[in-house]
């Protein structure tokens, strides 16, 4: 599953690097001064950690991921790799 994500964002990154990077570093610069914005970027990002840890536990019941898993710790990790991984050059 990791390494599908890792993938799949390597091709988008590929296509539209240098644009999603600077807009990207833009809309987090000015979530520091507009409320609005902060709120709708904290809730992309909320919904998303949600659904990756919805579908680990779904692996989980599949027994495709280690029970031991902590769903949500693993979903907050996995978003904030991702998100690092959009400001690298």
């Amino acid at each position: 599953m990791v390494a599908a994500l890792v993938q799949e964002r390597e091709q988008v990154n590929a296509r539209h690097a240098g644009a999603r990077k600077a807009l990207l570093l833009d809309m987090l610069a000015e979530a520091g001064r507009n409320p609005a914005l902060a709120k709708i970027l904290q809730q992309n990002s909320r919904c998303a950690r949600t659904l990756l840890a919805d579908l680990m536990r779904k692996g989980q019941e599949q027994n495709r991921v280690d029970p031991g898993l902590d769903p949500e710790l693993a979903a907050t990790i996995l978003i904030g790799v991702m998100d690092g991984s959009k400001t690298m050059v």
